[in-house]
Parts: structure tokens; C-alpha cells; sequence
């Protein structure tokens, strides 16, 4: 990946006191960016549930866990360990599916073998739908924020869920006095939203945002928290991952700086060559407008899945029928949204996030450039 047009750029980019990755992979790039902690990471408020719950899971009392954030399975690992046992315990018996490849990675690295990783949508509702049928208990430790929509499909299928509450998404300082200031004159570039959570954080914290700022979500999710905030998307991340956002964050500047060459090429021609005559200037009038095509994003209209991991709480789009709305799904406004080594921003993995979007040519007239 390129990362040389992101030289000088200056970026907002959420940060929680234990992940700084991709502030710190932005810098290396040549990027000024400007850390904000919109969200903090606190325990559950139950500390003793999640441990009877940690340690019943290293007993082997449960068949399967389904883990939604490095969050939860951190926070599981340390009690484990404090208490002289492992979250490996309990397999090969006991079996473990994840959101996606960065909850696969953590639990790897807490020596958890994954048995499972949705491949069509690595959401709530693709661990659902890949889930198999059954009749064992399946330990869920999620987020605060966390929909119902895990706990409910399993449910269907037949399983015995136990959730409890692994960590809480609390909100951050967010931004300070002077960074709010770059944010509404557009001297920052582009934000980086992370997760819902931060996305609702922003528009809490920052009212008037420049329309000058790109903002680039890590995926649907967080898209979808983002536009129930008000706001106008450049790009939404085609994988919920740091990889992602960040490949979203070059197209996104990319056909901007194409947008405004092919903006300026009119001009520099018509300043070239000036009509020589009436006869001549009816002609340029009586021409049809040209159009041309400019690689701009649009967002497209979407349809957020029911209730994704990686976030908590849409407004709108993650019930069934007869189901109540629920707040996005553990992942996207909680706090790891993203879909990362890492972990997140809160509320779950990006990884929860259903993989989307596109960069759409758009027709543009002249006239309208103008």
C-alpha cells in the first residue's frame, strides 16, 4: 500500500490508552495526526459475574464461545491467569468462533484455537448464520453496548446463551479546545472513525465540523452510527480493518486531489484561448455541456445488518421482524469497531463490521464545477 500521499496530511485519529497503533503507523507514514480519546475502555460492571463466568469457561462447563472483541477475551485472560489457569483449558472440547481475523489473532495469542470465522459477513449476523444448530451453552462475554442480536439468533439455533458483560465502552476527554478549533475551520484533512461510539462522540464534541473534513468510517456499522449523527461520509472501509480505513482514507484523498485537478483544467483552457468573435462565442454557447467523469465516492444507500459485533447501537436497521431495534452491535459503536490486530476503539472489532462500499465514478458537468 502507498502511504505517500498521506505526507503532511493532518489527521484526527482515535486512540484508548492501550491502542495507539494506527496513530503511530500514520505518523510513520508522514501524516500529522492529531490523537483524540473519544472512548475509554473501563471493566464490566460486574466484576465478579465475569469472573464465575471466566472460570466456569476453564472448567469446561461450556461448548462454545462466541467472541466479538479482544476486549472481552483480554479481560477473560487476565482473570484466568490471576486466578493460576488458562483460557485453553477448556479445548479441544470446547470450541471458539470469532467476528473476524483480528478477535482470531487475540485469542490465538491467549492460546484459544479458533474453530470458527464467518466468511460472507463478519458481523453479529454472520456468526449466526455460519453458527451450527445445537443444544450446549454458549458463553458470550460482549460489551455493554452490545445488541441482542447474537444472544437471540444462537438462541434460534437452539443453544443455551450465557451473556455477560466482559467491559464497558465509557465516554474519553475527546477533543481538546484547539483541535475542536481545526476541526470546524478545516485545517484537519480527515477523521478516522473508528467505531459508532466515536462517531456519536464527535458529533457530541465537535458541532460544527468544516465540511472541508473527510470523515472515513472502518466499516457499515460505524457508517450507519455515523450518518445518524448527521454526517456526510467520504469513504467507508471495503474491510473492516486498520488495512482498511487506511486504503479507504488514500482513495478518499486521492480523488479529491483528482477532483480538484480536473476542476482547474477548465479554467487554465479557457484563459488560453479567448473567442475571437460573436460568431464564435454563440458557438461556445450553443455547445452541449460536456461531462466528465471523476473517480468520486459515493455513498451508497445501505442496508445495515441487523445487529454486527463490532458496534452497538443503529437506530434504525438491526431488528427482525418483531424484534425491537437494537443499539448497534458489539463492535462498531462500542468500542473496537475496527477489525485489527488491535484492539479498538471500543466497542468491538472493526471486524464486526460487514465488508462494503465503493468507490462509484460520478458524472459531473462542467457547469456544475463551477
Amino acid at each position: 500500500m502507498n502511504l505517500s500521499i498521506l505526507e503532511g496530511k493532518r489527521l484526527l485519529v482515535p486512540v484508548t490508552a492501550e491502542r495507539r497503533h494506527l496513530a503511530t503507523r500514520l505518523a510513520a507514514a508522514g501524516a500529522l495526526v492529531e490523537e483524540v480519546e473519544f472512548i475509554k475502555i473501563d471493566g464490566p460492571a460486574d466484576a465478579e459475574r465475569l469472573e464465575e463466568a471466566t472460570l466456569a469457561w476453564c472448567a469446561g462447563d461450556y461448548d462454545w464461545m462466541a467472541v466479538t472483541s479482544r476486549n472481552a477475551v483480554l479481560a477473560m485472560d487476565r482473570i484466568a491467569r490471576r486466578r493460576g489457569t488458562s483460557l485453553g483449558n477448556a479445548q479441544p472440547e470446547a470450541k471458539v468462533t470469532t467476528v473476524g481475523e483480528a478477535t482470531r489473532t487475540v485469542c490465538a495469542e491467549v492460546g484459544l484455537d479458533v474453530t470458527l470465522v464467518p466468511v460472507d459477513k463478519q458481523n453479529a449476523r454472520g456468526m449466526v448464520a455460519e453458527f451450527p444448530e445445537g443444544t450446549g451453552k454458549v458463553l458470550a462475554p460482549l460489551g455493554n453496548l452490545a445488541s441482542p442480536v447474537l444472544e437471540r439468533g444462537l438462541a434460534r439455533k437452539g443453544w443455551t446463551v450465557d451473556v455477560v458483560e466482559a467491559y464497558r465502552t465509557v465516554d474519553g476527554d475527546g477533543p481538546d479546545p484547539d483541535v475542536r478549533e481545526m476541526l470546524a475551520d478545516g485545517t484537519i484533512d480527515a477523521v478516522l472513525l473508528t467505531s459508532g461510539s466515536v462517531a456519536e462522540r464527535l458529533a457530541a464534541t465537535v458541532p460544527e465540523l468544516s465540511s472541508d473534513v473527510m470523515l472515513i468510517a472502518i466499516g457499515d456499522m460505524t457508517a450507519a452510527a455515523a450518518r445518524a449523527a448527521g454526517f456526510t461520509l467520504a469513504a467507508v472501509a471495503q474491510a473492516p480493518s486498520y488495512d482498511g480505513i487506511v486504503a479507504g482514507l488514500i482513495e478518499a484523498l486521492d480523488a479529491d486531489r483528482v477532483a480538484d485537478e480536473v476542476a482547474d483544467a477548465p479554467a487554465e483552457a479557457e484563459q488560453e484561448r479567448e473567442p475571437e468573435n460573436a460568431a464564435e462565442v454563440e458557438a461556445d454557447i450553443a455547445s452541449p455541456d460536456e461531462l466528465v467523469a471523476a473517480e468520486t465516492h459515493v455513498d451508497a444507500e445501505e442496508t445495515v445488518d441487523g445487529a454486527d459485533v463490532v458496534t452497538d447501537a443503529v437506530p434504525v436497521t438491526d431488528a427482525e421482524p418483531g424484534d425491537e431495534a437494537p443499539a448497534i452491535d458489539e463492535g462498531s459503536r462500542g468500542g473496537d469497531d475496527t477489525e485489527t490486530p488491535e484492539d479498538d476503539a471500543a466497542s468491538a472489532d472493526a471486524e464486526d463490521e460487514p465488508t462494503a462500499v465503493a468507490w462509484a465514478p460520478v458524472m459531473i458537468a462542467d457547469e456544475d464545477r463551477r
